[in-house]
């Protein structure tokens, strides 16, 4: 009989051990953080802001084809130069991002037809927003019609403006978790006691396709890019009684 007693003893010592241990975790108690064993309650929170892009990444290909590989070579660093030449000042930068020749086929009724040497410079060009209609009109002037897409993104400055209004944004929508949680819980809300950026912020980019077809008979064209959002997520830690 004591036997079992001694049993159901332990039993009920495990069961108020593992409810201790739950309402440590709801109240996310982090003697790591809080040196004098402070209450703590930790949220995860999402903040967005949106800002219009003013920056435009442009991505082309320059290229040329001849049957001799050389001349192919020396006409599209001649096209490339050109391009360097006309565009001058509209543009922040110019990257190479890849360099290919190779021989190209045709195939005409089952046979395979030697076309000649083919070499696609592939280019990125960065630039002001407001000149990205300027650029594009200069690459089809000098034959370069091979433009893929373009990319908006944020300058600098306006992605650390982003950055601080949605981490506002994202604090702002903690508090509110913080104290909806904490009138559940029937606990009282202190200070924040810590703030953390979980990765970095997010940018929604999306690109705007163009058709050899269409840049063309690209003739002072106007480019408008819609809001780019950024996504920051945060950590929030509150001290609560």
């Amino acid at each position: 009989m004591k036997q079992k007693q001694g049993i159901f003893n332990i039993l009920g010592l495990i069961i108020i051990i593992v409810v201790l241990i739950l309402v440590l975790n709801l109240f996310s108690v982090n003697p790591e953080k809080c040196s004098e064993n402070i209450r703590t309650l930790t949220l995860k929170a999402e903040g967005q802001a949106k800002s219009f892009p003013d920056i435009g990444v442009v991505s082309v290909s320059i290229k040329t084809l001849d049957k001799n590989a050389s001349k192919a070579q020396t006409h599209n660093a001649e096209l490339f130069q050109n391009m360097k030449k006309e565009l001058n000042n509209s543009v922040k930068k110019i990257e190479s991002e890849a360099y290919n020749i190779y021989p190209d086929y045709d195939y005409i009724k089952y046979k395979k037809v030697f076309n000649g040497y083919k070499v696609v410079h592939t280019l990125k060009i960065t630039a002001d927003v407001q000149k990205l209609g300027l650029i594009l009109d200069k690459l089809v002037s000098i034959g370069i019609v091979n433009i893929q897409n373009i990319y908006f993104e944020l300058s600098k400055s306006k992605q650390k403006e982003a950055i601080q209004k949605s981490v506002q944004n994202a604090i702002e929508n903690a508090k509110t978790k913080a104290e909806t949680s904490a009138k559940a819980m029937g606990v009282k809300l202190l200070k924040i006691h810590s703030v953390d950026i979980n990765g970095n912020p997010i940018i929604n980019t999306y690109p705007v396709a163009l058709r050899a077809a269409e840049t063309s008979n690209i003739k002072d064209v106007e480019i408008n890019p819609r809001e780019l959002t950024l996504k920051t997520y945060i950590n929030i830690v509150y001290e609560i009684k």
